[in-house]
């Protein structure tokens, strides 16, 4: 009797995780390629998570079932609830919705599915797709961008500006670098280099000034795993090259005085746009400093305090969340934060699938580097799908991280040990 019930049970599981496996992909292209509109992108948003949800009841369904880095999801999802109940307010439930999708996505793209499924694979639908938003930005239509800068390409249409387009761009370029380090073929370097200097120079174009910064901040960070975790001579000589090009520059600027005093005027320009968000963020907090003013509750807690025009975000993400939820709430994002970042370091190396998790960190990474001055996961309807491609991001890390937990290591013969 136990074994019919034990191939059922894998039949079941194994149909729910390659329609789940489907969904993935299929959210994935919705999410880059369908625009904001109501219909029909939203409802088919909602399906695609549905589809995904049946990935993580597939996961559900394994004995024993793998539970590495539950921990680190289980606080997240207890420092919403605690930050729910304690707190609420008008616009708490629309955003625990907005967060409960998220997890959903996450467990669905990071579950460990009892079929073979290929989980490069997903990660190659994703760079296909930032391809393809890359292909719209010499297109033939005009549009203007939420501050009236102008563009001709169709991609404008589909995203709120050029801060997301330009983010976009930016983890495109830091997931090719990360995966020219990781990768050993050649010409597979070669092709994720040129991907990545293709994407950096999107970037340039979209005119994004914080995004194109925080690129070679995020690089070195990247060339700087590789050479010391892999003993990778050409990371090491990329960073030499670099920093002798910096010189170069600071020197043919007039030196590092003036060059820091360009850099300076930069920044104080760029901080007086974001200074009244930043302060609003920090009262807020100092009020309520252990669960905030509630999920989703800063545009409206700016505007009853009557703190100017723009109420949208902190433009911080650290920021922001320690507004909405206090410390409990900022427990939790960095228990999440810090899982994710740890395992894309600990987990990455010289194999195809190490490659595609070291690409996954340098998402991450740039990801939250270009969200010091600027918060993607604000209760905006451009956000929605922002919020689920970072639960792509994130799941697919994990899931790969699994999938390799469960590979046996092999005979230490072979290992050459």
């Amino acid at each position: 009797m136990i074994a019919p019930d034990r191939s059922a049970t894998v039949g079941i599981g194994g149909a729910a995780a390659w329609i789940g496996a489907l969904g993935l992909a299929a959210l994935t292209i919705v999410l880059y390629l369908v625009g904001d509109g109501p219909w029909p992108a939203s409802a088919i948003v909602r399906v695609g998570v549905v589809l995904c949800a049946l990935a993580a009841i597939a996961w559900a369904m394994q004995r024993p079932r793998p539970t590495t880095g539950f921990a680190a999801h289980a606080a997240y999802v207890v420092s919403l609830l605690v930050v729910f109940f304690a707190a609420g307010g008008p616009d708490a439930t629309r955003e625990l919705w907005r967060q409960a999708a998220f997890v959903a996505v996450l467990a669905a793209a990071a579950a460990p599915l009892p079929v073979p499924v290929p989980r490069g694979a997903l990660l190659g639908v994703h760079v296909g797709c930032l391809l393809l938003v890359w292909l719209q930005l010499a297109g033939p239509r005009s549009a203007y961008d939420t501050v009236g800068r102008a563009g001709f390409y169709h991609a404008l249409e589909q995203w709120s500006g050029y801060p997301e387009l330009g983010l976009l761009m930016a983890v495109a370029t830091c997931a090719m670098v990360a995966f020219a380090c990781a990768a050993r073929p050649p010409l597979v370097r070669v092709a994720a280099a040129v991907l990545a200097l293709a994407f950096a120079g999107a970037t340039v174009f979209l005119r994004s000034r914080s995004a194109v910064v925080a690129i070679p901040i995020v690089a070195a960070w990247l060339l700087l795993v590789a050479a010391v975790k892999w003993r990778s001579k050409a990371a090491a000589a990329v960073l030499v090259l670099g920093l002798l090009g910096a010189t170069v520059v600071a020197v043919r600027a007039g030196g590092v005085t003036a060059l820091m005093s360009r850099a300076a005027g930069t920044v104080a320009r760029e901080a007086a746009i974001r200074e009244q968000g930043w302060h609003a963020a920090r009262e807020m907090f100092a009020d309520h400093p252990v669960v905030g003013v509630g999920l989703g509750g800063y545009r409206r807690e700016y505007y009853e305090r009557r703190l100017g025009a723009d109420g949208t975000h902190a433009y911080n993400i650290v920021l922001h969340v320690l507004a909405e939820s206090g410390v409990i709430g900022l427990l939790g994002w960095l228990a999440l934060w810090g899982r994710a970042l740890y395992v894309g370091v600990r987990h990455a190396g010289p194999t195809p699938r190490g490659a595609a998790i070291f690409a996954l960190h340098g998402v991450l990474v740039m990801f939250l580097v270009r969200s010091q001055s600027e918060h993607f996961l604000a209760n905006l309807m451009t956000s929605d799908r922002m919020l689920l491609l970072l639960a792509l991001w994130m799941g697919l890390t994990e899931g790969l991280v699994l999938d390799a937990a469960r590979v046996p290591a092999p005979p230490r013969a072979q290992r050459g040990e």
